[in-house]
């Protein structure tokens, strides 16, 4: 199983992409530092599906990059909240030191 079969839900789609696929270009472009386009599909990905736990860490990863601490900190609470079992092991134990070095700055 990869990562993102973790994660994936199909239920409905924006501009013909589900929330899988804007989540995955949400992650392609921040992975370029295009930061504000990345928080645009991750966004749209959680329009689709509200508690898509992989679009929500995706977006405390990129808030942070944006040295928007505050909202990092509530993506990556939300993302603990909807995380799938499967996440437990990895994601969850980044995503609680990204939250305690982020209420230090803020």
């Amino acid at each position: 199983m990869g990562i993102f079969d973790m994660f994936k839900k199909k239920v409905k789609s924006i501009e013909g992409k589900n929330a899988e696929e804007w989540c995955l270009e949400g992650n392609r472009l921040a992975s370029q530092g295009r930061y504000s386009e990345a928080l645009d599909a991750l966004n749209k990905a959680l329009q689709i599906d509200s508690k898509h736990a992989l679009a929500w860490f995706n977006m405390g990863l990129t808030l942070m990059n944006l040295g928007r601490n505050k909202e990092a900190i509530n993506a990556f609470e939300k993302f603990l909240k909807y995380a799938p079992p499967e996440a437990k092991a990895m994601h969850v134990p980044v995503a609680q030191g990204y939250i305690q070095m982020l209420k230090r700055r803020v």
